[in-house]
């Protein structure tokens, strides 16, 4: 696809959107259901491990003889837990029961509204 063309123009700005709408989803379900701090520290465990471990922001890829150290392999153990923790913290902060004041509690309640 030629770079300049009009597809490529609406999905240079499409994809993003719709990546951090389904980023940012499972964080405002967590802070609707009252449980605002999960959401959050999944988030930054994410993004963190994902900019760090795809060389986002000006990160380089360490050196060859870096990558065979010991140190480089528990450093990228770490980002891996981050990376895929975050994703399941995002999961399980949006899959839990909301607390009974939180908003989620006082709008979806378990009777149906009466018509």
């Amino acid at each position: 696809m030629d770079s300049d063309s009009a597809l490529a123009n609406v999905l240079e700005i499409a994809v993003p959107v719709v990546a951090l709408a389904i980023i940012a989803t499972p964080v405002v379900i967590a802070s609707l259901k009252g449980r605002w701090w999960i959401g959050v520290v999944g988030l930054v465990a994410f993004v963190g491990g994902f900019a760090v471990m795809f060389g986002m922001f000006g990160i380089e890829e360490p050196s060859e003889e870096f990558q065979e150290t010991v140190v480089f392999g528990i450093v990228n153990a770490a980002l891996s837990v981050a990376l895929l923790g975050g994703l399941v913290t995002l999961v399980v902060a949006a899959a839990l029961r909301a607390r009974p004041s939180s908003w989620w509690a006082r709008h979806r309640s378990a009777e149906p509204a009466a018509r």
